[in-house]
């Protein structure tokens, strides 16, 4: 794990009289991806889905026939990277490829290899930058023996810091039983776990209005949370942070209504379902403040975590959102405190005297 690191933006700017501080200390980005050139480029002569091929100042990477994703510059770039949180007052982030790679429908052995080459350029970067770039694993987790031994070899060798867990595998659970001894290394390990959507198998109404992104992902994720709720990861395993991105989904929405299935028998559970949303960190992706109050509501502030998803949104939006939103005590936990105390990162003194009176 990951530790040890520090911010040199420790400022905070007090905005004109009359108006509320705007905190502009230090930013964790949890969110944010990175598509490293050299695996692209060692992936460009493969004869099979995914294909990867150069374009322009980036690639074109198409995980299968008719889906075809375009990754300039912003997303291969990590020079131009840091340029853009260095625009945006961004210190640090927490860092994976998501979609690119979801190897899950590849054999093992091809998965096992395009993880090993993205851990290895994550680490990279990571040692390179090491109080700015802060890496999530990826693994095969079609098998669980191989996502192990990818887990273990990217936290106890490679040193990152945390694991990326696409929401589906393959279009299968995340909360399969078969699954499990994955989760058992990572409570081990004691690294946590970052949530995010991937490919939704969209039907045809979906797909044809273009609404898997907003819409499918959304739901995609809601699925894989709530599956570990009633398919007892949670309770089997209750070290391990998860973290649910874009404000949970619609699961906040939803909570009260699936509990009442859970009330009726459906699950053999007896605490409700929004007991465990606590389990859960969740982060600020989505720009609502209706979502940003529920997520606070159900979550806490102390569960909230700063992130922009760049390079696929633009970041500015994503910090005035949270500025504009809460006030400068909480919104020093969402920027900054938050992350450092999941990630073990080393805070500044006057962000821990806030994490401090915030959990007494």
């Amino acid at each position: 794990m990951s530790g040890g690191s520090s911010f040199q933006n420790q400022t905070i700017r007090t905005e004109e009289p009359g108006v509320r501080a705007a905190y502009r200390g230090p930013v964790v980005d949890c969110q944010w991806h990175w598509y490293p050139r050299a695996v692209c480029e060692a992936l460009l002569g493969r004869r099979a889905y995914p294909l990867w091929r150069r374009h322009e100042d980036g690639y074109v990477f198409e995980p299968s026939e008719g889906v075809v994703w375009h990754y300039n510059r912003d997303f291969v770039d990590l020079d131009r990277q840091f340029e853009i949180m260095d625009e945006n007052g961004i210190d640090a982030a927490v860092v994976s490829p998501v979609i690119a790679a979801d190897v899950a429908a590849l054999d093992v052995a091809d998965a096992r290899e395009v993880c090993l080459l993205y851990n290895e350029e994550l680490a990279r970067a990571q040692r390179t930058h090491p109080s700015r770039f802060h890496g999530l694993a990826v693994v095969p987790t079609q098998d669980a023996d191989a996502a192990v031994d990818v887990l273990d070899d990217a936290v106890e060798r490679l040193g990152l810091s945390g694991l990326l867990l696409h929401s589906n595998v393959a279009g299968g659970s995340i909360a399969d039983p078969e699954l499990w001894p994955l989760y058992a290394r990572v409570e081990e390990l004691g690294v946590p776990v970052f949530l995010h959507p991937t490919h939704a198998q969209p039907v045809a109404r979906i797909a044809d209005y273009a609404m898997e992104h907003p819409l499918s992902y959304m739901f995609d994720t809601t699925v894989a949370a709530l599956s570990l709720i009633v398919g007892g990861v949670l309770d089997r395993f209750p070290e391990i942070r998860f973290v649910h991105p874009h404000l949970g989904g619609t699961l906040p929405y939803l909570v009260d209504r699936v509990d009442v299935y859970r009330s009726l028998g459906r699950w053999q559970m007896e605490r409700p379902i929004r007991e465990y949303l606590h389990r859960f960190y969740t982060d600020t992706v989505s720009e609502s403040p209706g979502g940003l109050r529920l997520a606070i509501e159900l979550y806490g502030v102390n569960q909230l975590l700063f992130a922009t998803d760049y390079p696929y949104f633009p970041p500015a939006g994503g910090v005035k959102f949270v500025e504009s939103n809460l006030a400068p005590a909480d919104a020093a936990q969402v920027f900054a405190g938050n992350a450092c105390r999941l990630l073990g990162l080393v805070s500044p003194p006057g962000l821990a005297n806030l994490a401090s009176a915030s959990e007494s």
